[in-house]
């Protein structure tokens, strides 16, 4: 009896840990997104890389922090060539302000994969609180 009731108990929690894991997957997907949720000053960390028909590439980075006073981006586009990739075009912009964004445009040779790579920092009072880096596939349109 001791161990029928104590399969039904364990059987339990792990139902329990499965929902619970559903809810938060779910949760993440509704956010739009699985950036916002791992960062303890960055609320908004986005990058996009849009290369069309016609060989423009719109380039677009975004920053947000409620706690920082200033903050920089970094972007690079980089290309992929001969078995590895390759920075072509380096962009930066500081702001004196809670939030910051590149918006870039450019010119890619078809033929070729690219990527953004985009490193965001925050500061307070001349203080880094947070750095973070996402690498962004192209997306063709």
């Amino acid at each position: 009896m001791k161990k029928k009731i104590f399969l039904i108990i364990i059987a339990m929690i792990i139902n329990l840990m499965v929902i619970n894991a559903e809810t938060s997957f779910i949760n993440d997907e509704e956010r739009g997104g699985n950036y916002g949720s791992r960062y303890s000053y960055i609320d908004l960390f986005n990058s996009s890389l849009f290369i069309y028909s016609d060989g423009s590439a719109k380039i677009l980075i975004e920053l947000e922090s409620t706690e920082a006073d200033r903050c920089k981006l970094k972007g690079y586009l980089q290309k992929y060539s001969n078995g590895s990739w390759k920075t072509i075009k380096r962009f930066s912009n500081i702001s004196y302000s809670n939030s910051c964004e590149l918006n870039k445009k450019y010119y890619a040779n078809n033929g070729y994969d690219y990527r953004i790579v985009a490193y965001a920092y925050v500061y307070k009072n001349g203080s880094i609180l947070e750095s973070a880096k996402i690498v962004e596939n192209a997306v063709y349109e």
